[in-house]
Formats: C-alpha cells, structure tokens, sequence
C-alpha cells in the first residue's frame, strides 16, 4: 500500500474519530455501542505514550517541534513495523480543528514531488487543502528519514503558515 492511500485511510479514520460517531459492536476492534474515549481508540489503534513508542522504534536523531501551534491535550505515538515508521499524535480539546500528526519513515512516498521551496533552501512536497475540514500536508527529507507533517486547524493561511514554521524547525533542528 503506498503512502499516499495510508494518509488518506488515516484522514478518514481521523473524521469518523472527530465526528464521535460510533458503529455497532463486533464490525472491527474499535466498534462499540456507546462513544469511548479518545484514550480508548487510540490504545485500541496501537497507540502508546511517546516515550514507549522511541523505545519500540529505536531509532536515533528523530527530532520533533518544541511548540505546537494549539493546547496539546493528548499526545500519542504508534510504531508501524512493517514499514519502519513511527507516527507522532497531538490532539487539541477541539482535535476536529486542533490535530498535527508527524510520521518518519524510511522511504517516501514515489507520488511525493519536491513542489515547495523552504526558506532554509530545502526541497518539500505541500499538499495545500481548500477546503477547512482537509488538513494541510507538507514532507521533507531529514538524515535518513522521511518526514511527513500533518497540520489541521480549519483556517488554511494560518495552518499554511504554522505547517512551514514546524518543518524549518525539523529540518534545522540536529538530530
């Protein structure tokens, strides 16, 4: 499955999330009769606390934004093996208006084309939603990885402008 087809599914499951909506219980493993909490769907989707999921990731020089442009509420990470990723979760109150979502990887997506120049003078993909409820995407090259950095807040010229202020600071930030 290619990386592309992973961040739509993972936008999609984002929605549902935000939506609170709930599914009849024995369709899948996060199904229930009655909402459950955010802590709960993340634990059910793989999710753990930062400090577990680097442990399971052991990987060195992952580097991650020192400010986030919204009140963090929750924080969650997952490690994907199959694809040596490692995905990074921040949730504000509003997590429907209030989401960053990091992912590192080995490999970029083969769909990714360098479409954005940084001030820093590094190459970048964007992906720039129209449309308020479409988070802004932006992946960049960093050491060995690939990053891809999600941001979702509902107004697109300051999730633009928020979205390039974390990637200049990933990106100069030594790992």
């Amino acid at each position: 499955m290619n990386n592309m087809f992973k961040t739509v599914i993972s936008i999609l499951i984002m929605m549902v999330l935000w939506n609170e909506s709930s599914v009849v219980e024995g369709k899948d493993r996060i199904s229930t009769e009655q909402p459950i909490s955010v802590e709960k769907a993340y634990e059910l989707m793989g999710y753990t606390d930062f400090d577990n999921a680097l442990k399971q990731y052991n990987k060195k020089g992952l580097i991650l934004p020192s400010d986030v442009p919204f009140k963090v509420e929750y924080q969650y990470a997952k490690v994907d093996s199959e694809s040596s990723s490692i995905n990074f979760e921040y949730l504000g109150e509003n997590f429907s208006r209030n989401h960053l979502s990091i992912k590192v990887s080995p490999k970029s997506n083969p769909d990714y084309k360098n479409n954005l120049l940084m001030i820093s003078g590094e190459k970048a993909w964007m992906i720039e939603a129209t449309r308020p409820e479409f988070p802004t995407i932006i992946s960049f090259k960093k050491n060995d990885g690939y990053y891809t950095v999600m941001l979702h807040m509902g107004i697109k010229p300051l999730e633009r402008a928020a979205l390039i202020q974390i990637a200049e600071e990933l990106i100069h930030e030594n790992g």
